[in-house]
């Protein structure tokens, strides 16, 4: 896409270098507890498709989910390359 888009060849390797970059980056943020819970969530749904694992980290945010409340600063954040960014305020939140 880029190429047909007129983009000069230099410009194509920054562009697929900072997102081959980012990916490693997103693989590398990768849990082992991830890893196991989607291991155990496919062999469950094998038998039950009603049935499903929850790390303790996804527990804590479905409960956080089904209470419809949540500590914290207010505000939804969104990572952006290296970088991490406000996308807006919760309303009534502290921020």
């Amino acid at each position: 896409r880029l190429k047909i888009a007129g983009k000069d060849p230099a410009k194509i390797q920054e562009t697929l270098t900072k997102r081959y970059k980012n990916q490693q980056a997103r693989l590398n943020q990768t849990r082992a507890e991830d890893i196991f819970q989607a291991y155990i969530n496919t062999f469950a749904m094998s038998y039950d498709p009603h049935t499903n694992y929850l790390s303790p980290d996804s527990a804590e945010n479905f409960d956080i989910n089904m209470s419809l409340s949540l500590e914290g600063i207010g505000a939804v954040l969104q990572s952006d390359n290296d970088n991490v960014k406000i996308v807006r305020l919760v309303p009534a939140g502290p921020a």
